[in-house]
């Protein structure tokens, strides 16, 4: 055998023994995010039914506050909710609708979404500062 084969059946056998040593850390981080999957798309399908806030979504899905708050705001970084009214102390969340033509399609959407998101932000801030001037 050459030094090259040699090589690759040593790193062949110190993979299969970290497959083997991290095999349990590999089955429980499938399993959080088997469970995470499952979670956002309880919330997805609560939010078809019409905008809410996050301590509705929760109620509505038997979720703490904290944990729900937690997947809204991952699905808002990712484009799949936008922020509508302000109810109380809190946003109303809104699903966008999406259509499975293709990866690019889905990007321009996110891309528009976020766009629409920061630009709410700042006339939100914008209306506040003119507001604490007026005052």
């Amino acid at each position: 055998m050459n030094s090259k084969s040699l090589d690759k059946e040593q790193k062949k056998e110190a993979i299969k023994q970290l497959r083997t040593q991290r095999k349990d850390s590999i089955a429980n981080a499938s399993a959080l995010m088997k469970n995470q999957k499952k979670e956002m798309k309880v919330i997805r399908d609560f939010l078809k039914n019409g905008d809410a806030t996050v301590p509705a979504i929760a109620d509505g899905v038997s979720m703490p506050v904290n944990q729900t708050l937690w997947y809204v705001m991952a699905m808002k970084k990712y484009g799949e909710v936008l922020e509508s009214t302000k109810e109380g102390a809190w946003f109303k969340y809104s699903l966008i609708p999406t259509e499975k033509t293709g990866q690019t399609d889905k990007d321009e959407k996110t891309k528009t979404a976020r766009d629409k998101s920061t630009e709410k932000a700042r006339d939100n801030s914008t209306e506040k500062s003119l507001d604490k001037a007026g005052a």
